[in-house]
């Protein structure tokens, strides 16, 4: 029964990048115009794929790193109070190594479509002119 409810929270490494990544993207454009910081960035001399690929990059790298420093602790620290039950150290193991490369392949590839989508509707000088 214990192996199973430790996989169980290992799910949380699923959830947990998405969710930072998230986070970090939404206010790398929202959060930079409402505080007047991303006007700056826009009238700078670079193109958009550079900006967008810059905001991908500041995005996905922070979500990925703290995956798996999250992952390397809760590993860790699993291993460390049930190896007298189990007599064996639970982690690594293929589960969480499916998850771990598996999420990060899966958030890749989804930010590369993301960007490809977000480089297509980007309008630079619309959000440089519009005031709200």
């Amino acid at each position: 029964m214990l192996p199973g409810l430790i996989n169980a929270f290992s799910f949380w490494f699923v959830i947990g990048p998405a969710a930072i990544q998230i986070s970090i993207a939404s206010y790398s454009l929202v959060g930079e115009k409402v505080q007047k910081s991303l006007e700056p960035l826009l009238a700078a001399p670079v193109t958009d794929s550079e900006i967008l690929a810059g905001k991908s990059i500041a995005a996905f790298l922070p979500s990925i790193a703290s995956t798996y420093i999250g992952a390397i602790v809760f590993m860790s620290l699993i291993d460390l109070f049930i190896y007298d039950k189990l007599n064996y150290l639970y982690f690594p193991n293929w589960n969480i190594g499916v998850i771990l490369l598996l999420l990060a392949a899966a958030l890749f590839v989804l930010d590369i479509i993301v960007f490809f989508i977000a480089k297509a509707t980007f309008r630079r000088e619309e959000i440089l002119t519009k005031r709200r």
